[in-house]
């Protein structure tokens, strides 16, 4: 997984797009756009293998190198795009890998969903919770006339999908530890300690969190959430998003930062939607004990987009999300039931 880029504080805020390799050059639409929203745009140039499919449609990647195919199972989990204009079938076209893209979507898609495969090949539907294969988050609703929604890419689906991987992999030392596996012939304890270690190992690389009752904070003072912290080990590298409906008010606006063990550094981007209005978008980067972001709005925010890189340093400990109000203006800032934070070792 490529990580974000550093951003200096006080800069412009934008990442810079890798060079080279076969990034394919982005739509005006889709260029237009993603620099209102400050979101970087990842684009490869991918070989279709199946039958020509339309602007929006969502891709799985396919065995062969640089190319790409449709799925036809509902909740796929390893959709890996989203493709920026008409591909023909053997054709080479460019698909959205990350951040913002017009996605094909079913009837009745509102923002501020997740998508997922739906049972027509290329083609999302949307939940109003996160479930395994969610591969984006809705910004807008479904277009009636062009059938397409705006959205935001992201990586949960591939997560479940690499712990999912495992149980089915047929090597000798995965499959013997296989949850109710009947071994034909001998297995050496090499091969076996060899699974555990990988079980282990996997159990540990993925993680879901998920807020169990309403918060509410009430002034401007930075406190831990009460639900959304976790253990990282010593120079270990996390990629996290953290997404859900929350209650901001415009008066009070929002802060947030990153604690953890001294040394512990993090770059971040939040995103708050409401039906009325996107807004606040923040990209920075230092050390989570440094002054918390602010992310100021003019209306009333209900959904919370936030994504970070964190990265440790040589002291293992607990990394904390913490938030509040921007300006204590008396009633409360609220995160909801249903908040999730997905976390993914890098290394």
């Amino acid at each position: 997984m490529m990580p974000w880029p550093s951003v200096t504080p006080g800069g412009s805020g934008q990442p810079q797009a890798p060079t080279g390799g076969n990034r394919a050059p982005r739509s005006r639409t889709q260029e237009r756009r993603s620099n209102s929203l400050q979101v970087q745009t990842i684009v490869l140039q991918l070989r279709n293998l199946s039958s020509a499919v339309l602007p929006g449609s969502i891709v799985q990647l396919s065995t062969s190198s640089n190319s790409f195919n449709t799925s036809v199972t509902q909740d796929d989990l390893d959709i890996i795009g989203v493709t920026i204009g008409a591909v023909g079938s053997s054709s080479v076209g460019p698909v959205a890998i990350r951040g913002w893209a017009l996605v094909r979507v079913a009837a009745g898609t509102t923002a501020g969903q997740h998508l997922r495969q739906s049972t027509t090949a290329g083609v999302a539907e949307g939940t109003a919770a996160q479930t395994k294969g969610s591969f984006a988050f809705t910004l807008t609703a479904r277009d009636a006339a062009t059938g397409l929604a705006e959205a935001i890419i992201n990586e949960y689906g591939r997560a479940y999908y690499e712990v999912q991987l495992h149980n089915t992999d047929a090597v000798a030392a995965h499959a013997a530890s296989a949850v109710g596996f009947t071994p034909n012939g001998s297995i050496a304890a090499t091969d076996v300690q060899a699974a555990i270690q990988e079980v282990r190992d996997e159990s540990t690389s993925h993680f879901l969190l998920r807020k169990t009752a309403q918060e509410d904070v009430a002034d401007d003072a930075l406190q831990n959430d009460d639900h959304l912290s976790f253990a990282i080990g010593a120079s270990e590298i996390w990629d996290v998003v953290i997404q859900g409906p929350c209650t901001l008010l415009a008066s009070a606006d929002f802060k947030f930062t990153f604690t953890g063990p001294t040394g512990m550094t993090f770059g971040s981007e939040c995103l708050l939607y409401s039906a009325a209005a996107l807004d606040g978008l923040v990209t920075v980067a230092g050390t989570a004990q440094a002054s918390a972001q602010s992310v100021l709005f003019s209306v009333q925010k209900t959904n919370l987009y936030l994504h970070a890189y964190i990265v440790n340093s040589t002291s293992a400990g607990t990394v904390n999300f913490q938030w509040a109000m921007n300006t204590d203006v008396g009633g409360v800032n609220s995160l909801l039931i249903g908040v999730t934070l997905v976390g993914h070792k890098i290394a």
